[in-house]
């Protein structure tokens, strides 16, 4: 374009060697040096020389500046337009006309602005249609980044009421969290409240040297414990009463139990029974390890069951232990009222459960630890051994447990033997078999008030029947069905106890005595009681207790007449 330029330039004003491309650096005096050249060549130019230098002469710097601007401009614009050089030289732009004014004697370089007009209104065109696509695309940016920020802030919106959920709820679960962190600590502190506040432990020795000769009497099948607990006390009937048999099945010796602690152990032990449980308390708990003991010592138990240490340490701790906190209310009553205690072990031997973790609990502690000198696997024997004595003290085992003993008795008899051997000698399953027997003797010393002298198991009737009637008067205020034996407006003692030693402690003991011989007086006493009772039943009066009367069937009709008029 520029080649094609200067020729036409140079043909029609005569000019040699003017570089357009340089026009941009010439200045004004290097315009006219070059503007005054002339052509030497002898032609027939030489007659308008003259006439050509003026003209030449007379082309003013701002008409030559205004062309090149104009052409720089076309350039540029088709240069910005992405226009190619081929596209440049087909189109309309490259007709340009340049004409001399004669008239005026100038020359001025006229474009075709027809050609240009055309031209920068397709370019206008396409800015205005690519300036057009760039708004919409600006617009459809805005839209999209407005579209993101909303999506964004309402995430953002999500994410912060998410975390606020997850804050509120675990503040909650932390809130309920410490509130059964609360409940268990007060139940632990109700648990473990004799444990935490320990009274002064009195050194049992001195106790034994005070009290010696009625000390004595414990081991005694006759032993009476209400006397016993006025010339004592309350609180010390239990650890000397548990110190005494001990020594008595030689299990004092310092490499089993430390002296310090087994007091600790004892006083902890009476401490955590409820004194304002009539009867199963502490002395419960210290007549049923003296019954046990009892039992042992009358009989050859030791020999035929081949105990060991551990058998008879686990045997006197569980019957110490074995009704340990009791509140006043059987299991009946905990399961209707679904109380803590049956939620906790699942309706299932709840206070039986309850007693072996607090008695564990007690063991537990450094100073009460009476087991610490067991190797591992002893502890774990003994451990078991004491759960299942334990849990075999819930009545609702005791058909299962008389039934294993009746069994084994039946059929020892029907093989015409004289006596019967309580192991079968097989060493596989000698712990099992141990196990059955040391539950059942747990068993029967539970129920062993019954089998005493009347004058004691009437003192122990008393008591157990004034619980069950508190248990029967919560019951009605509670709303709940009254066990049975609570309800003191209908029951009748006397008929209750013969009707109960006839059908569960005659046949208990009559297993009992039939393995260990000895203990025949158990039966003995049970029958005397018997006897006992059914007199106070002709009588209808118990210790100032008189049981409703029964109407007559004159009476009833009467009644029911009454009740129709």
């Amino acid at each position: 374009m520029e080649k094609r330029f200067k020729k036409m330039y140079t043909a029609k004003h005569n000019i040699k060697k003017i570089d357009i491309s340089d026009t941009d650096k010439l200045n004004s005096v290097d315009i006219k040096n070059r503007i005054k050249m002339k052509n030497t060549e002898p032609n027939s130019h030489l007659v308008h020389s003259q006439q050509k230098d003026q003209n030449l002469t007379k082309l003013t710097l701002t008409n030559f500046k205004k062309a090149m601007a104009n052409y720089y401009i076309t350039k540029v614009s088709l240069f910005d337009n992405k226009i190619d050089k081929k596209n440049l030289s087909s189109s309309k732009l490259g007709n340009r006309t340049y004409k001399s004014n004669d008239e005026n004697k100038d020359d001025v370089i006229h474009i075709n602005k027809a050609g240009k007009n055309k031209n920068m209104n397709k370019i206008s065109l396409k800015k205005t249609k690519t300036l057009a696509t760039n708004n919409d695309s600006a617009k459809i940016t805005k839209t999209e980044n407005n579209q993101k920020l909303e999506i964004n802030l309402n995430e953002n919106k999500e994410t912060e009421a998410n975390k606020n959920n997850e804050k509120n709820k675990k503040i909650e679960e932390n809130k309920n969290i410490e509130v059964i962190k609360k409940i268990d600590e007060n139940k632990n502190i109700e648990e473990n409240k004799n444990i935490e506040e320990k009274k002064d432990i009195i050194p049992i020795n001195s106790l034994i040297e005070k009290y010696f000769n009625e000390i004595k009497t414990i081991i005694d099948k006759d032993f009476n414990i209400f006397p016993f607990k006025k010339l004592v006390g309350h609180r010390n009937v239990l650890p000397i009463i548990g110190h005494t048999l001990l020594k008595t099945l030689g299990l004092l010796d310092s490499r089993i139990i430390a002296q310090k602690k087994l007091e600790s152990f004892l006083y902890t032990v009476s401490d955590s029974y409820k004194e304002t449980t009539l009867y199963h308390n502490s002395l419960h708990g210290a007549d049923v390890a003296q019954s046990l003991c009892i039992y042992f010592i009358s009989s050859n138990a030791e020999e035929v069951l081949e105990t060991t240490v551990l058998d008879l340490l686990g045997m006197i701790v569980s019957a110490m232990g074995h009704d340990l906190g009791h509140p006043g209310y059987n299991n009946n009553f905990h399961i209707n009222a679904s109380s803590d205690l049956a939620i906790t072990y699942n309706d299932i031997s709840c206070l039986e459960n309850f007693h072996t973790s607090f008695l564990f609990k007690i063991l537990r502690k450094e100073e009460n630890n009476i087991l610490e000198r067991f190797s591992t696997q002893n502890y774990k024997t003994i451990r078991k051994r004491m759960i299942s004595q334990i849990l075999a003290t819930d009545m609702a085992h005791h058909a299962e447990v008389v039934s294993l003993i009746r069994t084994k008795i039946k059929a020892s008899e029907d093989e015409g033997q004289k006596s019967f051997q309580l192991l079968s000698g097989n060493e596989k399953t000698k712990f099992e078999e141990q196990q059955i027997l040391l539950n059942y003797m747990i068993h029967a010393a539970d129920l062993g008030h019954n089998t005493k002298k009347f004058e004691i198991s009437l003192e122990w009737v008393s008591l157990l029947s004034e619980e069950f009637w508190q248990q029967g008067d919560t019951e009605k205020s509670k709303g709940i069905p009254v066990s049975f034996l609570c309800d003191r407006d209908k029951i009748d003692v006397p008929g209750s106890q013969v009707g109960f030693l006839k059908g569960f402690i005659i046949t208990t003991f009559d297993c009992l005595v039939s393995m260990f011989p000895n203990l025949k007086y158990t039966m003995e006493n049970a029958k005397n009681n018997i006897k006992e009772w059914q007199k106070l039943l002709d009588q209808h009066r118990v210790r100032g207790w008189t049981p409703p009367k029964k109407e007559s069937k004159n009476e009833k009709n009467n009644g029911k007449k009454n009740k129709n008029k």
